[in-house]
């Protein structure tokens, strides 16, 4: 229950994903983070999916970015430990259950952009399906297999090419196209018993060589944010945030108190402390579904 849309051109990448989970139905949270964003030896890649989206308390994006961790490597070696993984341990999950999962990365290769699926297949097990090289069209466009999916026409899939075609003459940041994915999550939000959440993220890579922009659309204030998963070379970016943010927040705060106090701040990060906590962090690749 979800919507994943993965767009690629020339003039940038976008890959919007709801945050709804539903168990029997029924909403169980509306802030999970359903996307991956990869850096690899070539290139750059936002990785979304749909169909299981948490095993016990295991969200798949942690068990995503556990898989890929540990290691630099291409795109492709990335795409193929993913293929190889799930065939492990969520196609049983999904012969059992009788359910779907679509894997969307949308990629910059060197300076080529590229769509590759990783799905299950009834019968067969989870297998890889990549675009064309060169790109066919000014864009590509990846609507991953969900409950979201049905309520995405044909005129929708259009505008998003228009508004591409447009990028040619006239660059724009990564709003445009992400304020419209923006407004087809909520379209797809607004069907009675939807699986698809009002709010979004789209994740927007203009060029192979810059960084990852988030877009947040229609997050309603004060609503909890999930923390992006990030893989950067072989490093779990997450799990050292997780591993070390409680305590640098503390040393900060405790700064930030005496600057108001009128106060000198002193506080200071223990090295020692922080090497336990990094000791303590798991940075090893795991490919199981424990928490």
């Amino acid at each position: 229950m979800t919507l994943i849309i993965s767009v690629v051109s020339r003039w940038g990448i976008w890959q919007l994903s709801d945050h709804r989970l539903t168990a029997g139905g029924n909403v169980v949270s509306d802030v999970s983070m359903k996307t991956v964003r990869l850096e690899a030896e070539d290139g750059r890649a936002l990785i979304a999916y749909s169909g299981i989206g948490k095993v016990e308390n295991l969200e798949i994006s942690d068990w995503v970015r556990r898989v890929l961790r540990g290691q630099r490597r291409t795109i492709d070696q990335h795409v193929h430990l993913l293929w190889e993984k799930a065939n492990k341990s969520l196609a049983p999950i999904c012969r059992r259950e009788r359910i779907s999962h679509w894997f969307s990365i949308a990629a910059y290769v060197g300076t080529e952009p590229r769509i590759y699926i990783v799905r299950y297949v009834v019968g067969f097990g989870f297998k890889i399906e990549m675009t064309p090289i060169p790109l066919p069209k000014h864009c590509l466009i990846d609507l991953a297999e969900s409950s979201g999916r049905v309520s995405i026409t044909r005129k929708d899939i259009n505008d998003i090419h228009a508004i591409i075609r447009t990028r040619r003459f006239k660059p724009t940041v990564g709003k445009d196209v992400a304020a419209m994915l923006g407004r087809l999550c909520r379209k797809a939000n607004s069907v009675e018993l939807s699986g698809v959440s009002p709010n979004s993220i789209v994740s927007y890579l203009a060029k192979p060589s810059e960084a990852f922009v988030t877009y947040y659309q229609n997050w309603p204030e004060g609503m909890e944010k999930p923390m992006t998963s990030d893989v950067a070379g072989g490093f779990d970016v997450k799990e050292l945030i997780q591993a070390v943010f409680p305590y640098m927040s503390e040393i900060t705060l405790a700064n930030l108190t005496a600057l108001e106090e009128g106060r000198e701040p002193s506080a200071e990060v223990n090295r020692d402390k922080m090497n336990k906590l990094l000791k303590g962090a798991d940075f090893e690749p795991r490919d199981d579904l424990k928490e």
